[in-house]
């Protein structure tokens, strides 16, 4: 058993990415361990380095398969300028192919980028914390 407060969870993360043609879509696919949920067991949040995608864009399940399903059908259609809206909030962002990482503050190709992610992804397995941390495009 875990010890953890009232309103506490514990999860589990798996980090998966989509790749458009000029936007990097992190999705972050939680699997609830310990604690109270009001959601399913499974959630899979689009998310980037200054917020998450709505809700209504997440996708939820009885498993990690089911719910990134269901977020890559929610985001299938979505605009990538709606997207951008809700990960990047600063005024000034770079639209271009390469962007600067928040990371190490260096310009980075999108290959690099994924590269950054998965070790990332390896080195934080299980923390939450680190969900908006996330490279973008």
């Amino acid at each position: 058993m875990y010890q953890l407060n009232e309103e506490e969870l514990l999860v589990k993360s798996s980090t998966y990415a989509v790749q458009r043609e000029k936007l990097f879509i992190p999705i972050c696919v939680y699997k609830k361990i310990a604690g109270k949920t009001s959601k399913a067991d499974y959630q899979a949040i689009p998310t980037g380095p200054d917020g998450i995608a709505p809700e209504e864009h997440c996708g939820f399940g009885d498993s990690e398969e089911q719910a990134l399903k269901k977020c890559l059908e929610l985001l299938k259609d979505v605009d990538d300028k709606i997207i951008r809206n809700w990960f990047f909030k600063r005024l000034n962002i770079d639209k271009s192919e390469k962007q600067v990482n928040p990371l190490s503050n260096a310009d980075d190709s999108i290959q690099s980028m994924l590269s950054k992610l998965d070790k990332l992804r390896k080195t934080s397995e299980g923390d939450i914390s680190l969900q908006n941390r996330v490279v973008k495009e």
